[in-house]
């Protein structure tokens, strides 16, 4: 019994140990103009040092390099996780979109997630449509799959990706499209926050009218 305790003790203070590293590698990450090799290297010590043996506390280091903007960090973290799952690489897709990085999110969504087994969901495609740099054929197959795949509210976070995007891009046609035609045939109600999204976009382009 007083070995039992004594373990129970040991366990308690690993998990405060643990939590207190996570705690310190996200607020390190929450730090305005922190580099984001500083967010990896202390994912890395995290790593060595054990932390990150259970899921969840892998997601929550994705999460790190993602708020930083580690997009290749995240990616390589998560090819290094022993049963990555949905959660962790649409993790991995939202440093992609921080960090505009293209290239990544594709090979992510088209590649890395099939080739570990890890389903891919409506918001893994509405999170890989912020990482696009212009609204083309890509982006137009993702929204469509993020709609065929999820529901109301999912439907809603890609359609409004997919109008950000076409702000960025210059293509108000399309995003005054999204608002007025395709979000009503998809039974997606836009919110105030959609509305804008559109005005910006229309703006961007100089389109006042």
């Amino acid at each position: 019994e007083v070995q039992a305790v004594r373990y129970r003790r040991q366990q308690v203070a690993a998990w405060h140990e643990t939590g207190e590293a996570l705690r310190e590698v996200e607020a390190l990450a929450s730090r305005p103009g922190v580099a984001w090799s500083e967010v990896r290297a202390a994912v890395l010590v995290l790593e060595r040092r054990g932390v990150l043996r259970r899921g969840s506390n892998w997601t929550r280091a994705l999460s790190a390099l993602a708020t930083a903007g580690d997009a290749e960090g995240a990616m390589s973290a998560a090819e290094r996780m022993e049963s990555p799952n949905t959660i962790a690489y649409n993790t991995v897709l939202r440093a992609c979109a921080k960090a505009g990085a293209t290239a990544v999110a594709t090979e992510v969504l088209r590649e890395r997630m099939p080739a570990r087994g890890v389903e891919r969901d409506a918001v893994s495609y509405a999170t890989a449509i912020a990482a696009l740099a212009t609204w083309d054929a890509t982006g137009r197959e993702w929204l469509r799959t993020a709609c065929e795949m999820g529901d109301g509210r999912a439907r809603l976070l890609a359609c409004r990706e997919a109008m950000r995007l076409c702000g960025r891009s210059g293509a108000w046609d399309e995003a005054v499209s999204l608002l007025t035609e395709e979000m009503p045939r998809l039974g997606v109600s836009p919110e105030a926050r959609d509305f804008r999204e559109a005005t910006h976009a229309c703006a961007v382009a100089g389109r006042v009218d």
